[in-house]
């Protein structure tokens, strides 16, 4: 049977300095594939429009996938690292085991939005901005998506300034060991005039995924 490798690009930049790496537990277990991740302006601005491109390939469906958060914050003067704590009955800090399901039927607006529904716009668009379940394997999720940042309180947008890492892994369960797709990226939140739109210069960095039959890829 004739095979191919899939060749991922993993470690990609920008000219308004994003940086996103796909961080997979092994290429013999990847399913959800980041092929291209923008972002901007950056740093993130409340209020502002956030504008994101996100292309995901997907090898097989997914019936009832869940997804653990990571979020760490990064002093800028000493480089210390500090794990945000999940906010409980929230998708925000470092949680775990996240019904991707549930929140993709969940999403929806109260005028103007609540920060939690700013956060899971953004979120749900990050992983391909899925309907539902099951999520089907495609080759290509390519969609610009435009989300409209409302103003947050003063005490909100004190605690919220500054620099992090974000990891976002997908699991098959809640009992898997390995994930079946990876994503981390570094951001900012901060006030002040946005960066202008981005000019994307993919990097040629690559690495060679797990020999896939082309005929198991539904496109």
């Amino acid at each position: 049977m004739f095979k191919v490798f899939v060749i991922v690009s993993t470690f990609c930049t920008t000219t308004w300095a994003l940086h996103f790496e796909n961080c997979g537990t092994s290429p013999f277990s990847t399913a959800y594939i980041w092929l291209n991740f923008d972002m901007y302006p950056l740093p993130i601005i409340f209020p502002d429009e956030l504008h994101m491109r996100v292309n995901i390939r997907i090898l097989r469906n997914l019936t009832s996938p869940v997804i653990d958060t990571e979020l760490t914050k990064v002093d800028s003067l000493t480089g210390n690292m500090t794990q945000v704590p999940c906010i409980q009955g929230t998708y925000i800090g470092t949680c775990r085991n996240i019904d991707l399901c549930t929140m993709n039927n969940n999403i929806v607006s109260t005028d103007p939005p609540s920060f939690q529904e700013q956060i899971d716009a953004i979120v749900t668009t990050l992983l391909g901005g899925h309907k539902g379940c099951p999520i089907l394997a495609t080759r290509s999720t390519d969609k610009d998506v435009t989300i409209k940042l409302h103003p947050l309180s003063s005490s909100l947008h004190k605690i919220l300034h500054g620099d992090y890492m974000l990891k976002l892994i997908v699991k098959e369960n809640p009992a898997s060991k390995d994930n079946i797709g990876c994503i981390r990226f570094n951001f900012s939140v901060a006030s002040g005039p946005p960066t202008p739109p981005p000019t994307v210069t993919p990097s040629p960095t690559t690495t060679v995924g797990a020999p896939l039959d082309p005929d198991h890829i539904v496109g």
